[in-house]
């Protein structure tokens, strides 16, 4: 899903500014997007075109570039020249769809997930209901992980 979102920048940085450079993206606040990236930062000191005058003019170009992707829902830009990105819901879906064909990073690993510990000697209740669910998540991510 970034890798997709990635390529588009690089492609872009390269044919409007000349510039060979790798987007960063990190996990930002939810509030703001599901990534934030400082390509525009990153450009900022390599583009001589008068018509980007800093950060903030090259970070409207590549947020025009890549709001016509279908990966993105949105993009704005936050300060002097961060954006703020939030995929679309077909992006985030379709990289759940395919999670199982990720890497087993976890791969020849012994894991244990210990979960659904009622007492033997109480009444069973809502709150061992909500362990058993949350450890069989846990488990099932685990599980996908290798």
């Amino acid at each position: 899903m970034t890798a997709d979102l990635e390529k588009i920048i690089k492609n872009f940085a390269l044919k409007e500014f000349g510039q060979d450079i790798s987007p960063v993206f990190v996990r930002t606040d939810e509030v703001h997007g599901d990534f934030s990236c400082n390509i525009a930062m990153q450009l900022a000191g390599k583009v001589k075109d008068p018509k980007y005058g800093g950060p903030r003019a090259i970070a409207e170009a590549v947020t025009a570039e890549i709001i016509k992707s279908s990966i993105v829902k949105e993009a704005n830009i936050a300060g002097p020249g961060f954006i703020n990105i939030r995929l679309s819901d077909a992006t985030i879906f379709g990289s759940a769809l395919t999670s199982n064909q990720l890497t087993k990073k976890l791969a020849d690993q012994q894991i244990v997930a210990e979960y659904s510990d009622p007492n033997a000697f109480k009444v069973l209740h809502g709150g061992h209901l909500y362990t058993s669910l949350v450890g069989d998540v846990v488990a099932n991510i685990l599980e996908t992980a290798g």
